[in-house]
């Protein structure tokens, strides 16, 4: 038994008339497409998953920092206009 890749060679989405697809043996497939069977390689799921959970806890610091780095800015324009706006009628 071996292993088949299937990649579309046309799409709609991208503009073609119709949507195509090739399926070859993992090793028949040679040339421009080759690096798309990177997709396909075998990792067990939990490498997958703490490459993800790592990837959206770094993005999570830098907003963190950002948000950090934004306050006191935030807290002046805050500042600036209260004294800017005219007083409120009731």
């Amino acid at each position: 038994m071996h292993e088949v890749i299937v990649l579309e060679d046309r799409c709609v989405a991208r503009g073609d008339a119709a949507c195509h697809l090739v399926a070859r043996a993992h090793d028949q497939w040679r040339g421009d497409r080759a690096d798309d069977l990177r997709f396909f390689a075998r990792a067990p799921l939990k490498d997958a998953l703490d490459i993800s959970l790592q990837t959206a806890i770094e993005a999570w610091k830098v907003a963190e920092e950002k948000i950090r780095r934004l306050r006191p800015a935030r807290s002046q324009l805050v500042r600036l206009r209260r004294r800017a706006e005219p007083p409120r009628s009731r």
